[in-house]
């Protein structure tokens, strides 16, 4: 079986202290994501998630090269797999779902664990399946 897919993060002084001082802001930080050859791009980064931003292990939503990406902790699911799995139900009877899979998450070098990364459902995920078009924008 492959190794998940590594996923680093590099979040400053003050915008992880901005981040952490109020986990039910809606308001992005600056950051950085390690890619696969060691360069730094450059992301922004908040808290996602209801009643699940209190949870000792948080979920992250990150926008990269102006794409959305969810970073689920699966607190609630020891399993670790029924989100993912709900998401390939949704392909298997013909309902464009986000593409998933299971990453390793690091902050500033500390490992948070295993997490689902799921594609944002947004304008480049509908562009990206044809001629489907964003139901929830205005014509």
């Amino acid at each position: 079986m492959a190794e998940p897919p590594v996923r680093q993060l590099i979040i400053g002084t003050e915008a992880l202290r901005k981040l952490q001082k109020n986990i039910w802001s809606e308001t992005f930080v600056k950051a950085y994501m390690i890619g696969s050859e060691g360069k730094r791009i450059p992301i922004r980064i908040r808290y996602r998630g209801g009643h699940t931003r209190g949870y000792p292990k948080k979920s992250y939503e990150v926008v990269r090269g102006g794409k959305t990406y969810h970073y689920n902790a699966e607190y609630d699911d020891p399993s670790m797999i029924r989100n993912a799995l709900s998401f390939e139900f949704f392909k298997w009877i013909g309902v464009p779902s986000p593409e998933t899979r299971h990453c390793l998450l690091y902050l500033n070098g500390e490992s948070l664990g295993v997490y689902l990364e799921i594609e944002g459902v947004e304008t480049a995920f509908f562009r990206k399946r044809g001629s489907l078009r964003n139901p929830c924008s205005m014509p």
